[in-house]
């Protein structure tokens, strides 16, 4: 079977712990920036991330890098795939 791989993007707010904005599709850089014009209204002090090479487009000044910032859209993620089935990491 050959299945086209599906991207979740979220972002959630790390001090209200709530889903602020999502988009799915692929992991392209593109794909980012669909999710950056989903939260575009929000006006947070920062903005952390991992080191995935598309993040890379947020200012140097509000952007947090390292897995220690990221564990709230973590514990979102796992709670997702928790609740929903289709959401499962899939192992061949």
């Amino acid at each position: 079977m050959n299945f086209k791989k599906i991207w979740l993007w979220t972002a959630v707010n790390i001090k209200t712990k709530k889903l602020v904005g999502f988009f799915v599709g692929d992991r392209s850089s593109e794909g980012f920036e669909k999710l950056c014009e989903n939260i575009s209204y929000i006006e947070d002090e920062f903005y952390a991330t991992d080191k995935f090479p598309v993040y890379n487009i947020i200012s140097q000044n509000k952007h947090l890098i390292g897995k220690s910032h990221t564990y709230t859209v973590e514990r979102m993620n796992r709670l997702l795939r928790h609740y929903l089935a289709r959401f499962a990491r899939k192992t061949y």
